[in-house]
């Protein structure tokens, strides 16, 4: 499978650390989400008879802030790539010389990019997950007013 990616990679790159530290990194933020657990169990303990549970939302806000992070860290291996291209390798003549143009933008920016999109899409199934498990353990006594209508909340 490597040797796959590395055709989305520049010739001779470390790809192999690179998706460690990614692959860390994704596998670190699942383990951080985990945290709405935390929240919604005190939560639970907090509601009354009378009272009301707090939106998910605001149960769910401190356990995804590492899915949010990623995006704005995904520029620094894209700048990482043309680095490497323009400083290292000095292959970058011969990649502008190449009959498809774009051949190096094409290998700075795809692993980056299909990275960022994952992530989005991986955090965005989790939440569900999240608010299935919300919408199934919070009484109806409980339920926040509104809540049923912030379901957009979720997903974004």
């Amino acid at each position: 499978m490597l040797s796959k990616l590395e055709r989305y990679s520049p010739p001779g790159y470390e790809l192999k650390e690179e998706l460690h530290l990614i692959v860390g990194y994704i596998v670190g933020a699942v383990i951080i989400s985990f945290w709405f657990f935390r929240e919604f169990q005190s939560a639970m303990n907090l509601v009354s008879p009378g009272a009301y549970m707090p939106h998910f939302e605001s149960l769910v806000k401190k356990s995804f802030f590492s899915f949010r992070f990623l995006p704005f860290h995904m520029p620094w291996y894209i700048w990482q790539r043309y680095q490497y291209f323009n400083k290292e390798t000095k292959s970058i003549y011969l990649m502008l010389r190449l009959p498809r143009r774009f051949e190096y933008h094409f290998r700075c920016w795809a692993l980056p990019v299909f990275f960022i999109i994952s992530v989005i899409l991986l955090s965005t199934v989790i939440k569900a997950l999240y608010f299935v498990f919300y919408t199934n353990m919070v009484p109806l006594s409980a339920w926040p007013p509104g809540q049923s209508m912030n379901l957009w909340s979720v997903i974004l």
